[in-house]
């Protein structure tokens, strides 16, 4: 339900005036948290590279394997609160530029900067610095310079757009009740990628032996699950890339009101964007309207997309939902594209190999890890899950 515009309005002048009094009583009496420069993963071209960070008042959440459902909760909600800085003064450098930039209301920091000779883009990722310069904390703070990230693809064959929930992680999204267990009740370490994710994607990456295809994952969970996000990546051993999530907050002339879908598009679309001369491979789930989404960036880019592949997250369940996916994959075919409503990762994999995105050695590989991850998983349920799996299968 869309909300007025006038009440909108009202909400985000008394939010921004309560920020103002907040920030004001800050700058006075100062911080006492540690304060950290969180970077993100950016992306951009020989031209210019887009650098992300945001700066916070509070330490980094910590996960353990070892932590128990109420440890994960009590992280989740330190994630939702996080303490923004205002106004604060970052010195962001890549290669050998270097620029001064301050956060915005919600301690986000945006900047452009044209790579030069002393980046290596024969490499897909290079390291950012990041050193805050002002506010210093009333507390002892070992560092103040961070690192982030940015990808530069200057020899890649095709990009990889992918949805994240349901997609590459489990998460439930069709049942509310079960997503809200998963999502509240574990941590990077402890949810669960879909079989054969890591592998299919690290083939897509490669070309001739190193990453070169860039990967961009899209979100509607706002920035504070960046963390969470790029943690569990790196554990499950699935190729990082740029991650694109949501802002969400209040503002006199913004509110939490953009859709899924419309978010989606336009973020697509600015990828997009910043590759013309690139072509794309597009994967989402069948929950959460990524076919229509995906059709979509069909129609508004012809010749720009090699390839979709949504994963069916309820084979057994919804079959109106598959008629209409399988209506819009008839479609998209008359674009010229094959979108394809797949069980499995191998599946899609097997796809990927005909079009020539993958060699017949990567296939193998894909089989190979995708039935290893499925027995790990399952040798994972405890008897409770494996028998109301049975049950209710």
């Amino acid at each position: 339900m869309d909300i007025p515009t006038p009440i909108q309005r009202a909400i985000g002048s008394y939010e921004r005036r309560k920020e103002r009094i907040g920030h004001a009583l800050r700058k006075r009496v100062g911080y006492f948290d540690p304060i950290r420069v969180v970077g993100y993963n950016g992306f951009g071209t020989a031209e210019c590279a887009h650098i992300k960070g945001r700066v916070l008042a509070d330490d980094k959440v910590d996960s353990d394997p070892d932590d128990h459902e109420l440890e994960h909760l009590a992280n989740m909600f330190r994630r939702y609160h996080t303490d923004e800085v205002p106004e604060a003064h970052v010195r962001v450098t890549f290669g050998g530029q270097k620029v001064d930039v301050q956060t915005g209301w919600e301690g986000f920091f945006d900047v452009d900067l044209v790579p030069d000779d002393s980046v290596d883009l024969d490499s897909l990722w290079h390291e950012v610095e990041m050193e805050l310069l002002a506010p210093k904390p009333r507390i002892n703070q070992s560092t103040f310079r961070f690192t982030g990230a940015v990808q530069i693809p200057t020899q890649a064959e095709f990009g990889i757009i992918s949805d994240l929930d349901d997609t590459v992680l489990e998460t439930g999204a069709t049942d509310l009740f079960r997503q809200a267990r998963i999502v509240l009740l574990n941590g990077p370490s402890t949810r669960v990628p879909f079989p054969g994710v890591a592998a299919f994607y690290h083939a897509l990456q490669y070309e001739r032996g190193r990453p070169a295809n860039p990967i961009f994952y899209i979100s509607s969970s706002p920035w504070n699950f960046y963390d969470l996000f790029a943690e569990f990546l790196d554990l499950h051993d699935i190729p990082r890339g740029s991650l694109l999530l949501k802002e969400h907050g209040f503002d006199e002339d913004r509110f939490i009101k953009t859709g899924h879908e419309e978010y989606k598009q336009k973020r697509i679309q600015y990828v997009l964007d910043t590759y013309p001369e690139l072509q794309f491979v597009l994967v989402g789930d069948s929950g959460q309207k990524d076919p229509e989404i995906y059709r979509a960036v069909v129609e508004d880019n012809p010749g720009r997309i090699r390839a979709i592949y949504v994963r069916d997250v309820s084979p057994n369940e919804s079959r109106v939902r598959d008629v209409e996916v399988n209506e819009i994959a008839h479609n998209v075919q008359a674009n010229g594209v094959d979108m394809l409503l797949v069980d499995d990762t191998f599946e899609a994999a097997r796809h990927a190999r005909r079009i020539g995105l993958l060699d017949e050695s990567e296939l193998d590989v894909i089989r190979q890890a995708s039935e290893r991850d499925r027995e790990e998983q399952e040798e994972e349920l405890s008897g409770v899950e494996k028998f109301a799996r049975r049950l209710f299968s």
